[in-house]
């Protein structure tokens, strides 16, 4: 009787620590788990792929997409994510970084939110008086 019973303690045991060792290993199902692997080198384009799969449930991790994106290989594939979980107020400030790089511009460009862009916050800047470059545009000339 004994040893039934430590036997079954010891297949219970095994049981657990296969359970938790199986833990690690999967494909993440959720934006918190697919937000650790952006920084990893192998898993990073999945990573990113996969943020963008779960769209905009994701958006609280654009920040951790805006820290990878300077260094990152996978650049485009950062802005598809992006624009597919579509959260505008968001995005303004990687979309800006990426704006400002010469190889993703066109494709930061592209990113459409489907809210009116008029409603993204604006820097203001001072304007200048409109005035004519040629102020005699327009006036009739002295010579006649």
């Amino acid at each position: 009787m004994r040893g039934t019973w430590s036997i079954g303690i010891l297949v219970a045991a095994l049981a657990g620590l296969v359970g938790v060792g199986g833990c690690h290993k999967g494909t993440p199902t959720t934006c918190k788990g697919w937000a650790k692997l952006l920084k990893s080198p192998v898993r990073s384009r999945d990573a990113i792929k996969g943020l963008g799969d779960l769209g905009n449930n994701c958006k609280e991790y654009l920040p951790a997409l805006e820290e990878v994106f300077p260094t990152s290989q996978f650049k485009d594939e950062i802005l598809q994510t992006v624009k597919a979980i579509n959260a505008p107020q968001e995005s303004v400030s990687l979309l800006t970084k990426a704006l400002r790089n010469p190889r993703t511009a066109t494709l930061a460009a592209a990113v459409e939110p489907s809210s009116d862009v008029r409603s993204w916050p604006r820097r203001s800047r001072p304007r200048s008086p409109r005035t004519s470059r040629f102020p005699s545009c327009g006036a009739r000339s002295s010579r006649s």
